[in-house]
């Protein structure tokens, strides 16, 4: 809900805060929700919230979290992906500024999920793919 009222009023501060996997309100909310109902829909809870492109994106994104927090980063970073092109059809067909800080917090949470991702293929006698080979 407090993401939908950020990108209602176009705060691209605030919303940038619910997209940054690190330290973000939405992953504790979602990792919490989880814990809770560990078969909640989240696609159509976001359906319910957001707008589309911004409905799959988030449903990407919780996917995304889902996963970093069960430690699947290589899983994390593919919903990560999924998640910033939905979000990319919002930033090419916005007017305002605002799209602009939540982009940086998906180029930030790509850097550290890559990061995990090449680690956990790495333990697992894997080749890395990095986010420079994407």
């Amino acid at each position: 809900q407090e993401f939908a009222r950020a990108v209602r009023s176009e705060d691209g501060v605030e919303a940038a805060k619910f997209v940054k996997i690190s330290f973000s309100p939405m992953r504790r909310a979602v990792t919490e929700l989880l814990r809770h109902n560990p078969s909640a829909n989240l696609e159509q809870m976001s359906r319910q919230a957001l707008r589309e492109p911004l409905d799959a994106m988030m449903a990407s994104y919780c996917d995304c979290v889902r996963n970093y927090e069960a430690k699947k980063f290589v899983e994390a970073y593919a919903c990560l992906t999924t998640a910033l092109d939905s979000y990319l059809l919002e930033f090419a067909s916005s007017e305002g500024h605002w799209v602009t800080r939540p982009l940086l917090s998906f180029a930030f949470n790509l850097r550290v999920i890559a990061d995990k991702a090449d680690e956990e293929l790495r333990q697992k006698g894997k080749e890395e793919v990095t986010i420079k080979d994407t």
